[in-house]
């Protein structure tokens, strides 16, 4: 799936969230305009609207929460002192990325929740077309990361979701969380050929 970039863009922003671990890049929509131009068919053939908010996301809700199951057992003064650890080492990693441009796919995957007035079981289909990216910083990163958590957590596919859609229109705008390359490929994804 790698291959030699391009050339390297930088985030507009990052946003770490720390009451649940989570760490987003924030990405120049501009970036991603002709790659969507070629899109835009293929994917209102699937009933998808542009992706409003574009990021590359580092640290996800699966290793956000085992982040959190963490720190949540240390004494409040530890916890925060290592959310701003995790916070500066974000700000220190250089997070230049490339497009892979051959690496474009359309992903589905079913969830399964429960509705916060109802809270009766509800089922939801959502559909997204990704583009993979090469970010050298992630590497680095999360082995800074684990050292200072002692664990042994993997990053996920980096990737920019650009086109989402589903059952439930609003739910899918969040797009589709892949926790592993494995968990990725066992979505079956299509390659879009573009």
């Amino acid at each position: 799936m790698e291959q030699i970039p391009e050339h390297l863009n930088t985030p507009e922003h990052l946003t770490f969230h720390k009451e649940t671990g989570c760490l987003l890049l924030d990405i120049n929509q501009d970036i991603f305009s002709s790659e969507r131009n070629i899109l835009e068919g293929i994917a209102s053939e699937y009933g998808l609207v542009p992706k409003e908010d574009l990021h590359i996301t580092v640290i996800g809700n699966q290793n956000g929460q085992k982040i959190m199951s963490i720190l949540n057992k240390k004494p409040e003064h530890e916890k925060d002192a290592l959310l701003e650890e995790m916070h500066v080492v974000a700000e220190q990693t250089d997070w230049s990325f490339s497009l892979l441009p051959t690496d474009v796919y359309r992903v589905e995957k079913g969830y399964a929740y429960k509705d916060p007035e109802t809270k009766e079981p509800k089922k939801e289909h959502r559909i997204a077309i990704v583009q993979a990216v090469s970010v050298p910083g992630v590497d680095s990163f999360f082995k800074k990361l684990n050292d200072m958590l002692g664990t042994e957590m993997a990053p996920q596919p980096m990737h920019v979701t650009l086109y989402t859609g589903g059952t439930d229109p609003e739910r899918s705008k969040k797009g589709i969380g892949v926790n592993s390359i494995e968990e990725f490929f066992a979505l079956r994804p299509a390659q879009i050929l573009v």
